[in-house]
């Protein structure tokens, strides 16, 4: 690296985070029994820290430093346990060490172009093969650790934020936050459907060349409603009127029914609210208030909008039976 890159790369670690960062180095060179001859930081990611590390022999590893802080919501014990078995799927990146409990790890560089939103608004090829990956994975069998509850993890979150004395919310918070009781109300009725889900589906986790499909980023899986993870490339990539449908025919294998399209809805909103009370808990946590309040704000308008559909008290109905 250049003295303007080292400028950079340092810049981006706290003073807490140099010794962890260093001796996550010297671990690579220990279990590859290779030299680390470069590191590059990579862009990208709200909760890590994440490098590539170039070895001696031009391998190519990427080094993840878990956020401090990120044990309180997320089971990193079931995020080595799932990573692994979803690369034994042939889906994911091969794990070389994962620390269960800070949650930092050496993981397989994935050689391939990452997708990104345009990719999953126009792109009917990277559509029906990322539906076609995300059923393998919900049909596939294999037993991940850690229930992924989106309504419990929204009511853990606020509890998180009262704990802290964390009082500020968005624009609309009682509107949403009563659906969310609606919902955890059916779902006591008639518990939703249960699979190994992902539950991050962003169109960058996807990576795709034409051939090959894999997908990153495991640190919120775990069991739990794969209509969540349906419904979250859809909200997370804006998809269109024409790319929703490619996306749910492609998943579904053809056209969906009404309740299936009244689950992807709601999970629509659920998916939205997680993630805009989430970032309210990286603001309680002391992370950067003008970057999270603004995503966690975005969040939360897509949710109220998903919530003014005429169908959307029906779609509620129907899941609790």
């Amino acid at each position: 690296m250049g003295s303007e890159s080292k400028k950079e790369f340092w810049s981006i670690l706290r003073a807490d985070e140099i010794q962890d960062f260093l001796e996550l180095v010297d671990l690579a060179g220990k279990i590859l029994k290779k030299r680390v001859a470069d590191i590059e930081i990579l862009a990208g990611g709200l909760t890590n820290k994440s490098f590539k590390l170039t070895m001696e022999d031009g391998q190519l590893v990427v080094m993840r430093l878990a956020g401090r802080g990120t044990g309180e919501y997320i089971n990193r014990k079931a995020e080595k346990n799932n990573s692994t078995k979803a690369a034994g799927l042939g889906i994911a990146p091969e794990i070389y060490y994962f620390d269960a409990e800070t949650g930092s790890q050496l993981v397989e560089f994935v050689k391939l172009p990452t997708m990104h939103i345009e990719d999953f608004q126009t792109n009917t090829t990277v559509i029906t093969e990322a539906g076609k990956l995300l059923r393998r994975l919900h049909t596939s069998g294999i037993k991940f650790l850690g229930a992924f509850d989106p309504v419990k993890g929204i009511i853990d979150y606020v509890n998180i934020l009262e704990q802290k004395g964390f009082a500020e919310r968005f624009e609309g918070w009682d509107k949403i936050y009563k659906v969310v009781q609606q919902v955890d109300a059916a779902y006591k009725k008639n518990p939703p459907p249960q699979a190994p889900c992902h539950n991050d589906v962003l169109a960058e986790n996807f990576m795709y060349d034409g051939k090959t499909m894999m997908l990153i980023d495991w640190e919120y899986g775990g069991t739990g409603d794969p209509y969540y993870d349906v419904s979250g490339a859809i909200t997370e990539d804006l998809m269109d009127k024409n790319a929703t449908e490619t996306w749910l025919k492609a998943y579904f294998g053809g056209e969906p029914t009404e309740e299936q399209r009244a689950r992807v809805d709601v999970n629509k909103f659920l998916y939205c609210t997680y993630w805009s009370v989430w970032s309210l808990v990286q603001i309680a946590n002391g992370k950067e208030r003008e970057f999270y309040w603004e995503y966690g704000l975005h969040r939360a308008k897509l949710g109220l909008e998903y919530m003014s559909d005429p169908n959307f008290d029906k779609y509620v109905a129907l899941l609790g039976g």
